[in-house]
């Protein structure tokens, strides 16, 4: 009884062992899915948005110009206020989608070209164009470093998901291996008493006068 005793109990470790490793690796590959569904999710949203910020900027840009060109005709309080409302909502727009972005240098770029825009749309048509060129110019560079962090953002998002397909190959590698090692490990330990019973029937077998010891445990 107390050998059966000992022998389920080996039986259990061992299956205990090997389980471990694979537990292990089960864990690890549902929190990595996870992860990368996550990231995967993420992404379309930030472009989106990303999108939405640069195209209501652009369609802004064509409220500003026309109208600071319709207050060069009317030069009325109405049409004064009515681009001041269009070079606010501008620069909240640039706030948004620099917020997005590092890109540091033309955000400011674009930001200076507003203010200058700002101090002369009320002077005459030909500084207005200079200023409207220069903020359209400053807008297209804008437009071209968010698609280029966009661009890196998704490029960054393939090596990291390239990174972490290599680490978990090595990873179930390791694994695995432990486990089948646990394994091994298991079943020599619960089938040493049978090998030595085995050898004791061939020595009884044999008609030899001593025979091996008796093991205590297994």
């Amino acid at each position: 009884g107390s050998e059966m005793c000992i022998r389920d109990r080996l039986i259990i470790l061992g299956f205990t062992l090997v389980l471990i490793p694979l537990v292990a690796l089960l864990w690890q590959s549902h929190s990595i899915l996870t992860t990368m569904a996550e990231s995967a999710a993420s992404e379309p949203i930030y472009a989106l948005s990303l999108a939405r910020n640069t195209n209501a900027l652009e369609g802004l840009l064509v409220d500003i110009e026309r109208a600071t060109r319709q207050f060069q005709v009317i030069q009325n309080d109405e049409s004064n206020e009515l681009v001041k409302s269009y070079l606010m909502r501008y620069r909240h727009g640039i706030q948004k989608l620099c917020n997005q972005i590092n890109r540091k240098e033309i955000c400011n770029n674009n930001r200076s070209s507003l203010d200058k825009l700002t101090l002369v749309y009320t002077t005459n048509e030909t500084v207005l164009n200079t200023a409207l060129n220069e903020l359209n110019d400053t807008f297209i560079k804008l437009n071209n470093g968010a698609s280029e962090h966009l661009d890196l953002r998704l490029a960054q998002q393939q090596a990291n998901i390239k990174q972490v397909k290599t680490e978990q190959v090595w990873f179930t590698i390791i694994l695995i291996t432990t486990s089948l090692f646990m394994a091994l490990l298991s079943s020599y330990k619960i089938l040493a008493p049978v090998k030595r019973l085995e050898m004791m029937i061939k020595e009884l077998a044999g008609n030899q006068h001593k025979l091996s010891a008796v093991s205590s445990s297994g």
